[in-house]
Order: C-alpha cells, then structure tokens, then sequence
C-alpha cells in the first residue's frame, strides 16, 4: 500500500450526496446484471488476522546472513508469485492442522493464500502476536525450503448479520471496515477454489492460475482463439469477482456478488531461448542475431520474472533488458581481476557449454552491478500476464477481437466459472452465507430517447446510437483557411499514385459541407527524415495545414505532432494505405471523418446537439460551463536519462493533468488542454492540481461575454478506484469549487461534479436475447440507463450506456455524484449525461463517455507523447521547460481543439 493511501484516515469527513428518486423518462426495459444475491443467515462474528510466512533452507531462521524468502512480500507479479502463493499455502495448512501445531486454532476459519487469515466465532490468542517456527516436511511440494516462521498479527473484528450490513459496507467512501467486511466475504466464497490451489498438480488445482483474492484464470487455454496471436501469446479465461452493497428489491440494503468473466493475454511458460527463437524466427545457433531482433525481444521479454537451472544452480529474477552483446563476445571481470567472456565463464566455472554463443544475452540488476545470462538457460514462469503497454497496435488489435465476448457468450462463460470454482459451495453452517449461483439478479431499467444532432440547414434524428448529416447540409460552424499542403510521406519509390486527384477530391468533400477550401498550394513526396525541415518551410512561407500521407510501416505519428506543435502548423496524418483506399472510394467514410477532424482543428463546429429546453437550452446560451477532468498520465515510459534531465531520481516526477471544457468561441464546442506538474510521489497527483483549474478558467475569461452569462458549471472527472473517492469529495471537489467562486466574485453559480468511473466490471445483458443476431443487436442499446436496485443505496448515483458495442458486451460507465448545490433530478443528471456523448464532433455516433471527458483523456495522452518527444531532443545539461508544449502558451492553437 503506498504512502498516499495510508494517510487517507487523515482527510475530513465528507457528507457525498444521498440518494434521490429514479428517473421516469423513456421506456421500460428488462435487463439482467451479472451481480448473484448473496444471503446473509444469524449472526458471525469474524476476527480478521494478518500474517507474513518466511521460508528458508536454514534452521537459524533470526540468522540475517543467511537468505531467507518472506513468501508473503516476494514479487507482486508474474508466474513467481504463483509458486510462492502455492508453497506459501501449504505452509498454512501444515502450521495449522499439523499435530505440533498452534494450539486452539481448530476453528472454522478462511484464508486468502496470502496475508489474511479470517478465523470465524473466537479470537485465538491474547496478547495480538503469534509466532511459529516449523521444520518443512522434506517434500517436494516445499522444495526448495526446509523451515519456516509465521508470524499472525491480531487485525481487529467484526459482526456481519443482516442488521450489520449497511454499517459495514454502506458508506460510498470505503473505510477500513467496510474493506474488511468485502474481503472476508470475497475470501469465504473462493474457498473452495483456494483449497483446490493447494493440491499441488494434482485434481482440479491444475485449472486455476490464482493473482489475487478476485482474479482467477483457467490454467487452459481459450480454445483456438489464441492461434492469431504472434510472439508466444496466448489467451487464458478468468474470472474478476467482488463483494458490492446493492439498494436492493424495495431499497433494503443487500449484499450481492458481482462476477465477470475477462479473458487475459499470457505469455506461455517454457524456455526463454525457443520463445525468442519463435518470435525472431531465428533456425541455426550459428546466425547472429539483429538489432530488430533485440528491439522486439525487449519489448516481449524486458520485466519477465525467469528462473534459472543449470550446474545446479536455481535463481529467481526479473529480466531487466536483452542486451545485443551475445555469450561469445560480452566480457565481464572478476573480483579477482581476470577477464572472461560469458561463454568462457560457464565453461570454465560452470562446465557448462553454451549452445547457441551467437543468441543476445539477458541483463539483470545486482545491486551496483549487472550480470548478463545466456537465453538457454532461462525459462519463464507460467502466469505471466502481458501489459498492454508491452504489446504493438497490431497484436493488441489482435487480441481485443480474440478477447472480445458477446453478452450470450459472457453470460455462459459466468455460469461456466461459477461452477468450475465452486463459487458460494457449502457457507450455510460454516460462514452463515448463502449464494444464489442458479440466476443472476434481474431488474427494470430505461432507455431514454437520444437528442437531434442539428446542421445548417437541418437535423438527423438519432436511432440506434448514430445519424446521417441531412442531404446538402453543410458544417453548422465551418472554417477555412488560406494556404495548406499535401505530402507523402515514404523511405522507398512511390508509384501509382495522382496527388493532384486526391487533393482535389479532398477539397471537393470540403465543399460538401460548405468549407471553401482553396487548392492545395504544394504537393510533394518526403522522405521520413525531412519531416522537420518540412514544417520550417510551411511556417516560414505562411501555411495554415498540411496533410499528410504517410507509408503504413513507418511510425511517426509522435514525431509528427510534436513538430505540429514546435511550429505552430497544424496537421492531418493518415496511412498510405487509407489514402490509397479513398482514391478507389472504398473509404468514403474514412475520408468524411477526416473532413470532420479538419473543420474541428480549424475552430469550426460541425454540429449542435439539442433537446428542446433544459441543459442543451442553457449551453448554447453560454449559461453552462461543463469542465471535464481527464485520467493522470504518469510517465512510467521515461527510462533514466530522462529522469537524470529532470534533475535525478530523487526529483519530482512529471505527470500529465488534462482538461476540457465549453470555452471555444463557439457556445457548445469543446477544446482543451494539458498541464505537466512535478509530484514527489505521482500518486498526489490523483487529487487534481489547482493550476488545471486555473488555467481552465483563464481559457473561459477569454471568451468575451462567457463570465457575464454564465449560471451553472458541471464538473465530470474521470474515475479512479472507490479509495480515493473520500479524498476526492473532501480535497479536490472543495479546492476546485472555490478556485472557480475566487474567479467569479459576487456571482451565484450552482455547482454540480460527477465522477464517471469506467474501471469497474459490472455488465448489463438483454433478458431476451436472439442467438444469431449481430453483437450490436445482443447488447443493450444506447440510452439505457439503470438507477436502481444494483446501485448504491447511500450515493447517488446511475449507469448508463450511451454508445453501440459492435463487439464483445457493452460496459456502462458508472456516474457518482460527488456535489450538487443544483439538486438535480435523475433525469436531468442521465439526459444532460447522455447529450454530452453526442458531442464528439469528428464520427456520427455518440461516444461510451461525455464528450468533455473523452476530449481531456486525449490531449491529456497527447500531452504525454510531446513530453516524451521533447525529452528525444534535450541533453542531460539543458534547461528543461516543459511547460512551453502546453496549448495554452501557443498563439495559434490555444483556441482550437488541435488534438481532433
């Protein structure tokens, strides 16, 4: 638990909004959810204990020379933790019940397969610290550890009953009781599935791959659907479960399991060496190995927790990197001063020889120094999930169609996990718990009807989550500008391609939509490293735009924007193969899209959304300020040098805060910015700076005559794990709402902020849904909005799905309402929500987030990748001031929303 979260008991309570009526508009839909009732019977009083357990090949366990494991604290990821989680059981298990045992634990309790043990009806000791020491039996199921200490702390108690519940897990904050409460029921479900964890390779133990008290994954892989996945990657099916409070039938208080089924990309277990010869796609030991090679290997590879056995010799570690320094030619000195090569080494000393001399070799971190290990002798654990930072575009394309679940075969996949993990079996007598695993809780929710999308002339109704701009209808706002260019973009000959064609017909769509656009000024084919001297020309010879046509392998998308915003041109990037694909028209849409992004990077507004009077009446009459707070970008890709630029690893870190809001020229339009802040720990950064809203502020007293008219300000922030909400509503919602009372004196603002929380797994399904049907179709449709029963019965708030899912199963983002000075009606807070999906500008279809919160997410990634290029170009010894990428320091872009 880091530092930030531990010093949430200092922050003052807050009252959060309570809950209100449900909302009345649209029509009634049936929908099952994926959380099952959960039973509470008589009275259980629980004692909750922690525990660290340490193993060791050595007898004189308080001996600090020696090495000893705390199987408890040892790595937090990756196939390693799964072994020290299994012997780490058994150790339990063996302390527990063996007959040398602690005395007078034979009790019911549940036990988490790390450091919480729940023992049920008595507390077991006195003085609130055990500790026990006991020789392994000399199996190999301890292999390789002999002995090992326990050491169980006394952690506090608890009463769980029906009259208890609502105390327990009732307030929207999770205090540290309510966490208990979650996690001891969570743990007493799954325990059957943890007995199993225990059997060694025995029985159904051989299913599970166990990451915590909620994740669990099938050891099996899905079928075939992993076959498409290059670099040794496969799928696995898991499960995500948690214990939430639900209103309830007749708002009463119940206790509800929530599961959902997840599919996770591995990479598979077996030797490192076949892994990267499959990956490289390398035959014969005798070939050398290329700096591609190493390049993809370390983005594969780098962080994946190995272990090592040759000579007799067994270690456990992280691969830090691949190095392009091979067996035979990496040299390294010993303490005695001789020099070797690494092949020399393991001859010498190990009497081992190397069989592939020629493969890169492994880098790992010893204390001050570094050791380098042949890829032959390393083989990865099994469990290792891959991070989607680690995975190209092109894989991860790959495995979002192959993770990808349609409601029926999600609902399936549930009730199937359900039963392998034996979900709930058997808690009557023991826990007083009863889970109904037979059907999911079912329930009435709404859809409510979408707004008009309005032109200039005339408007498209919304059906089915999208429309058509009306026939000879133009842009409602549109731009245009004085000087633009078209390049292509390319390190090999280009042929069969009419430049002259695809400007036009880029311009003649322009004209469609009523922007008069001049002819393109200047056409011409780049070679990838003439970018820069590109953008000098266009600024320095008056250009507005360039438009660029770049070939597919090259991946400059960074590199490009980064220049956009060093001279101040905007721009426009597409694939080769898409331009290609629209001179043929078979990409009419995408060249429409294109069109919409351009009008927006410009200034203009394509449409406006209305819904006679209410919230879309005030907005464009410039009476609502609606300002969305992005994610936090932390910078976990700078690598050291940069962090040496910034003034070492003891400084500040960089983040990235973003915003947006309805501060264009036009009423209505959405533009933004990002703020790059330093934080001695990253995590503060979770409770938003007060230079964002600052910054945001000064934006809107620009736009003259906004600060005159305005009446009521809408805050939606992007969401952030249940913890933080207490410090949320007490620091950051008091600290942004007097920064705007400071910048509007004397003015009465009504105040409403809203938390949109996307990073949860609760699923809503169609109870009526029809096999052969298209995804799109088995999904619920857009505007349906649940605000009752599977919702909190202390806060207020609701789910709603705005958009289409044309794969897997739709997931609602959840909106809690932190501040409402307005007292807003449920209706109003879902119909203002779901206007603001539709206001994305550059696609006909209404966005799975309001549209201000989407926009904040993109500058603030964007914000992001210019920090990263700009650090490309800056020695250890210049002067760093990052603060010049903002927009908001740019003339030409601080009014436009140039990220579209």
């Amino acid at each position: 638990m880091s530092e930030y979260h531990k010093s949430d008991a200092a922050v003052p309570e807050v009252t959060l909004p309570g809950p209100i009526a449900p909302g009345t508009d649209g029509e009634a839909v049936d929908l099952y959810s994926n959380f099952f009732k959960l039973d509470v019977s008589g009275e259980t009083m629980v004692y909750k204990y922690e525990l660290d357990v340490t193993a060791s090949r050595y007898e004189d366990m308080d001996d600090v020379t020696k090495k000893h494991v705390m199987l408890t604290r040892e790595p937090a990821q990756g196939g390693l933790r799964l072994v020290y989680r299994e012997i780490c059981s058994r150790i339990v298990k063996h302390c527990i019940t063996s007959e040398n045992g602690l005395p007078n634990w034979n009790t019911c309790m549940f036990y988490d397969q790390h450091r919480l043990l729940y023992v049920i009806g008595r507390r077991i000791d006195s003085e609130g610290m055990i500790t026990a020491r006991y020789p392994l039996p000399d199996e190999r199921l301890y292999a390789p550890f002999k002995f090992a200490r326990l050491e169980f702390r006394y952690a506090g108690q608890m009463t769980l009953s029906n009259s208890t519940i609502s105390e327990l897990t009732g307030p929207l904050a999770r205090t540290k009781d309510d966490q208990s409460a979650n996690c001891y029921v969570e743990v007493a479900v799954s325990k059957s599935c943890f007995e199993n964890l225990e059997n060694g390779q025995e029985g159904q133990a051989r299913k599970f791959l166990c990451f915590s008290r909620n994740r669990i994954f099938l050891r099996n892989p899905v079928e075939a659907q992993d076959s498409n996945l290059s670099e040794q990657k496969q799928i696995l099916l898991g499960s995500k479960k948690s214990v939430e409070l639900i209103a309830g039938e007749g708002n009463q208080p119940q206790l509800a399991l929530n599961i959902d089924a997840e599919k996770g990309c591995f990479l598979k277990a077996g030797p490192i060496l076949d892994t990267a010869r499959r990956i490289c796609n390398v035959q014969s030991p005798t070939v050398g190995w290329s700096m591609e090679a190493v390049e993809k290997l370390n983005r594969v590879l780098k962080g994946v927790l190995v272990g090592t056995s040759y000579a007799g010799m067994h270690q456990n570690f992280r691969i830090d990197r691949i190095v392009p320094e091979t067996a035979r030619n990496a040299r390294f000195e010993t303490k005695e001063g001789k020099t070797w090569t690494v092949e020399e080494y393991f001859k010498q000393h190990r009497n081992v020889a190397i069989e592939w001399p020629l493969a890169p070799l492994a880098e790992v971190k010893r204390g001050p120094g570094r050791s380098h290990f042949p890829l032959e002798f390393l083989a990865a654990y099994e469990g290792h999930i891959v991070p989607t930072a680690k995975q190209t575009p092109e894989i991860m394309k790959t495995f979002v169609r192959s993770a990808a679940m349609v409601p029926d075969y999600r609902q399936g996949a549930i009730m199937n996990l359900i039963k392998e993990q034996n979900i709930g079996l058997d808690l009557s007598q023991s826990a007083h718990l009863k889970v109904n695993t037979v059907e999911p809780i079912g329930f009435k929710a709404r859809k409510i009807p979408a707004p008009l999308a309005v032109y200039q002339p005339g408007s498209a109704n919304i059906s089915q989550g999208t429309w058509r701009k009306p026939q000879g209808a133009g842009f409602l706002v549109p731009k245009t500008l004085q000087k633009w260019a078209f390049f292509a973009v390319s390190d090999r000959p280009i042929s069969n391609f009419d430049a002259q064609r695809f400007t036009q017909g880029f311009a003649d769509e322009c004209k469609k939509r009523q922007m008069n656009l001049p002819p393109c000024a200047y056409m011409d084919v780049l070679g990838s490293e003439k970018l820069e001297w590109a953008f000098m020309n266009l600024r320095q010879n008056g250009f507005d735009f360039a438009l660029f046509a770049m070939e597919d392998q090259l991946k400059l998308q960074d590199r490009l924007k980064y220049l956009e915003r060093t001279f101040e041109v905007a721009s426009q990037n597409m694939k080769w193969s898409t331009a290609q694909a629209i001179m043929t028209g078979r990409k009419a849409a995408t060249l429409e899209n294109i069109v919409q992004k351009f009008n927006v990077k410009l200034g203009g507004q394509n449409y406006a959304v209305r819904r006679g009077k209410g919230f879309t009446s005030e907005l464009h009459k410039g009476e609502a300020l609606v300002l969305g707070i992005g994610p936090v970008e932390l910078m976990k890709d700078l690598d050291e040098a940069c962090f040496q630029k910034l003034g070492g690893q003891s400084s500040a870190k960089p983040v990235v805060l973003s915003y947006s809001g309805n501060f264009g020229e036009v009423n209505g339009s959405f533009i933004g910015d990002f703020v790059i802040e330093k934080f001695a720990n990253p995590q503060d950064a979770k409770v938003m700076g007060g230079n964002l809203v600052a910054k945001a502020l000064t934006a809107l007293q620009a736009v003259p005559g906004r600060m005159d008219t305005l009446k009521r300000v809408v805050i939606y922030r992007s969401g952030t794990i249940d913890t933080d909400l207490q410090r949320i509503a007490a620091v950051e919602v008091p600290m942004i709402l007097g920064k705007i009372r400071e910048a509007l004196p004397g003015k009465s603002i009504l105040f409403t902020y809203i938390m949109a929380h996307k990073d949860h797994h609760v699923r809503f399904f169609n109870q009526k849904i029809v096999s052969g049907d298209t995804p799109a179709k088995k999904n619920i449709p857009p505007g349906t909005v649940v605000d009752r029963f599977v919702i909190s019965p202390h806060g207020r708030e609701f789910y709603l799905n705005a958009h289409t899912a044309l794969q897997g199963t739709a997931k609602a983002p959840k909106y809690t309402v932190l501040y409402d000075d307005a007292n807003l009606s449920m209706d109003y807070l879902q119909g203002m929500t779901y206007d603001l999906c539709h206001m994305h500008q550059i696609v006909n279809l209404p966005t799975a987030l309001p549209s201000p919160l989407r926009i904040a997410a993109e500058y603030g990634d964007r914000g992001r990748r210019l920090f990263n290029e700009f650090m490309k170009g800056h020695d250890a010894a210049s002067a760093v001031d990052f603060h010049a990428l903002e927009y908001c320091n740019s003339s030409t872009f601080k009014a436009r929303r140039i990220n579209a």
